[in-house]
């Protein structure tokens, strides 16, 4: 079993039934779902129903508690957890339902251009009643990426990428180098930006994606899950992870640059549904400041977040490179891909709660 040493062991499963025989006040037996290097998945059947178990590698363990304080905060949206376990990132949470990556033609995760801006819509609401409440929910465990740190830490990750060995993939020359550190001044101005606009700090969950999306109930809204990667920043941020689907399930060309199409596709469709849920006064004002969000994720050349120490260094790629394992694939005619530690690859077979 891959993932953090113990998880699966007798001693550990010995333990966690423990716990939750406590919870619940039987004795369970817990089966195992997925393990994957960051999180550990399990199921447990009182009879009456079935749990879901989850426990998170130690830089993620701060989601228990940030799941229960929004469950408190927003409970509309997010499912309020059987238990949890904040010191050791136990997660115990009822069946939640169908996600919504389930319901997509063929297992591709697209759900169709109506049903994300409901989503988008549902999501922004959950968002908005974030919005003030960064002292608890960082208190719970939140991590916080605040626009204006956003050149620094750009500059941290072209530094640690510029320092790996030659012959390593992910190693910046000293021309890449200089592009991420020429860019830092705009950097900084979308920062400002961000920071000074009508818009607040509010939860990102770092991973909108359909697979974290539970179905409605009885013409409810949508309910979202898994908040391992959550950060209080602005957010527009949480656009990345969606219009990379959104590239990938239409088959949207991107080319290289700030300007790429799909920045107007992501403008347009956030900024609707920012203005029905009244966040701010315009369609402009809104399309303008997601637009900063998105320049602002392209010269990071890499994510927003990061699992642990060096963890930037380790899992990303320069875009050439992916464009050439991209390329060897179709060449090869590939239809299977066995994804090992990737957060952002196609995983339409995944049950969606990790």
């Amino acid at each position: 079993m891959t993932g953090v040493i113990g998880w699966g062991s007798r001693d550990w499963i010995g333990e966690v039934e423990g716990w939750i025989g406590e919870v619940v006040g039987q004795r369970c037996r817990l089966v195992h779902r997925e393990t994957r290097p960051w999180s550990t998945l399990w199921t447990v059947s009182t009879g009456a129903e079935t749990l879901w178990f989850k426990a998170n590698c130690p830089a993620q363990r701060s989601e228990a508690g940030v799941h229960a304080a929004l469950a408190r905060l927003v409970p509309d949206y997010v499912d309020a957890p059987v238990a949890v376990e904040p010191a050791r990132g136990w997660l115990l949470t009822r069946e939640g339902g169908t996600p919504l990556n389930h319901c997509s033609p063929n297992g591709t995760g697209d759900v169709g251009l109506a049903t994300l801006t409901a989503v988008v819509r549902d999501y922004a609401a959950l968002q908005r009643g974030t919005v003030g409440c960064g002292d608890q929910l960082v208190s719970a465990g939140l991590r916080i990426a605040h626009p204006v740190d956003a050149a620094e830490l750009a500059a941290s990750q072209a530094e640690q990428l510029a320092m790996l060995r030659a012959g390593d993939p992910r190693r910046l020359t000293a021309d890449e180098r200089d592009s991420v550190l020429a860019s830092l001044p705009a950097l900084e101005k979308a920062g400002r930006v961000l920071t000074g606009g009508a818009v607040p700090l509010a939860i990102d969950q770092s991973d909108l994606f359909p697979r974290n999306v539970f179905l409605r109930r009885l013409g409810g809204p949508y309910r979202f899950f898994d908040f391992a990667d959550a950060v209080w920043a602005h957010p527009f941020g949480s656009l990345l992870m969606l219009v990379a689907g959104c590239l990938r399930w239409w088959r949207i060309s991107a080319t290289v640059g700030a300007e790429r199409p799909y920045l107007g596709l992501s403008t347009r469709t956030v900024a609707r549904a920012v203005r029905v849920v009244g966040t701010v006064g315009s369609v402009g004002d809104a399309r303008r400041r997601v637009a900063e969000t998105r320049r602002r994720l392209y010269l990071l050349h890499g994510p927003q977040w990061t699992r642990g120490e060096g963890d930037f260094g380790r899992i990303s790629l320069p875009r050439r490179d992916g464009d050439v394992l991209r390329d060897l694939l179709v060449a090869e005619r590939a239809t299977t891909v066995v994804e090992i530690g990737s957060r952002t690859a196609p995983r339409p077979w995944r049950s969606g709660r990790h």
